[in-house]
């Protein structure tokens, strides 16, 4: 019976047993559920010990983790404005080089443009709405 609930407990069997034979010969009236009793918190303070280590660890983890997620996004973010800014810039000579693009850019950013900052940046006029 004591077996099966030190196993679960995680506490090898032959530990027990070396227990047990030193009680024994210590005094025979020392009776085994004493050193059982004597043995179990000592495990479970080790796994104790050992799970807040482990939690820890995993902590550590999470946190190492957060940053590199933190970087990856902050590193897109810069790639997204450095793929717009070059965009703007291929837009702004092709409408430089051709009349008819720019006047149909210059229509569709008034289409698109509601904020009458931004409107301002490309010279239209603020909606009206």
């Amino acid at each position: 019976m004591y077996k099966r609930a030190l196993t679960s407990l995680g506490i090898d069997r032959h530990a027990l047993s070396r227990v047990l034979f030193t009680c024994s010969l210590r005094s025979r009236s020392l009776p085994a559920r004493r050193a059982l009793e004597e043995l179990v918190p000592t495990k479970l303070q080790t796994l104790s010990a050992k799970r807040a280590k482990l939690l820890q660890r995993l902590d550590q983890v999470d946190l190492a983790v957060r940053v590199e997620e933190r970087k990856d996004r902050a590193n897109e973010r810069k790639r997204e404005q450095r793929r717009t800014f070059l965009l703007g810039r291929l837009m702004l000579h092709m409408c430089e080089a051709d009349r008819r693009f720019e006047k149909r850019v210059m229509q569709k950013l008034d289409d698109y443009l509601d904020r009458p900052r931004d409107r301002e940046l490309f010279g239209l006029e603020p909606n009206e709405d």
